[in-house]
């Protein structure tokens, strides 16, 4: 998924104090788990320990379903 380059599939950057700044490109059905996976297989940080924020809104583990 991270390694395809399609200029119609959106990017999303993530920001990190420790890890720094990273971005994937994905399919428009990822979903919250989707890029949690991509974090963990480039910095091997748990996907349980991640939490995400997304224009302002922490998205909660019981979201991870969810698509962004």
């Amino acid at each position: 998924m991270a390694n395809c380059r399609d200029a119609w599939l959106p990017w999303v950057s993530v920001r990190h104090e420790y890890i720094g700044q990273r971005a994937y490109q994905v399919p428009h059905s990822a979903a919250v788990r989707d890029i949690k996976q991509l974090i963990y297989e480039e910095t091997d940080l748990p996907v349980i320990e991640q939490q995400l924020v997304h224009n302002g809104k922490v998205n909660s583990s019981h979201g991870d379903q969810e698509c962004l």
